[in-house]
């Protein structure tokens, strides 16, 4: 089974064009599908409180096509509004992240010298260090 924020993802692809093709309608019933074995609470509130009318304006979107532009509007009404939504990085998460990847690069840099130093011989302080360093990753 897909995580919810994959589901919501295709979701929000599905919608997002101006008029839905059918295997964008595909996608967006298949979604609802899916989403709707979720326990609830582990969907976004504003989805799921939409879920009930997204999932009757499904069916009928099944039966007339014509309801799919209701369908797509409702969804994409939905998705805009929701936690669910991908929210831009602030400038301090991009420099984070910036500062993560610089340190990663370093890290791994440490772990190829270290393990081809450690095929080379049997050295228990570069072990230790490799240790240092991949926990250094995970942190």
């Amino acid at each position: 089974m897909q995580d919810i924020s994959h589901i919501i993802d295709e979701l929000s692809w599905a919608v997002s064009s101006e008029t839905p093709d059918e295997a964008a309608l595909a996608t967006i019933l298949q979604a609802l599908k899916q989403l709707a074995t979720f326990p609830s609470g582990d969907l976004p509130p504003e989805l799921e409180a939409a879920l009930a009318e997204v999932t009757i304006l499904a069916g009928e979107a099944e039966e007339d096509p014509a309801r799919s532009n209701a369908l797509v509007a409702l969804l994409r009404g939905t998705l805009e509004g929701s936690s669910a939504a991908p929210v831009a990085p602030t400038d301090s998460e991009e420099e984070l992240l910036s500062v993560f990847l610089s340190a990663s690069g370093e890290a791994l840099g440490d772990l190829e010298r270290l393990l081809l130093a450690m095929e080379e011989a049997d050295d228990d302080d570069a072990l230790e260090e490799v240790k240092r360093s991949i926990h250094t990753l995970k942190g």
